[in-house]
C-alpha cells in the first residue's frame, strides 16, 4: 500500500438546472489540471473525486 493525496472537487449543492455538459467539463478539466500539479509537486498518486449536484431538492 502506498499513499495518495485524496483531491475532492465541484460544486456541492448545485441546482440541477444550472448543469450543463460545458459546466461539468471546464471543472473536470480543472480537476485534471490541479491533480496533475499535486502529482508533479507532491511525488505522490492522486486520487481525484468530483462532486457535482451532491444535492438535489425535491418538490414536495
Amino acid at each position: 500500500m502506498g499513499n495518495a493525496f485524496f483531491l475532492q472537487g465541484g460544486d456541492c449543492a448545485k441546482n440541477v438546472k444550472e448543469l450543463s455538459a460545458n459546466n461539468i467539463r471546464d471543472k473536470f478539466r480543472v480537476m485534471l489540471e490541479m491533480g496533475v500539479v499535486l502529482m508533479f509537486g507532491g511525488h505522490m498518486n492522486i486520487v481525484k473525486v468530483g462532486r457535482m449536484a451532491g444535492w438535489v431538492r425535491r418538490a414536495w
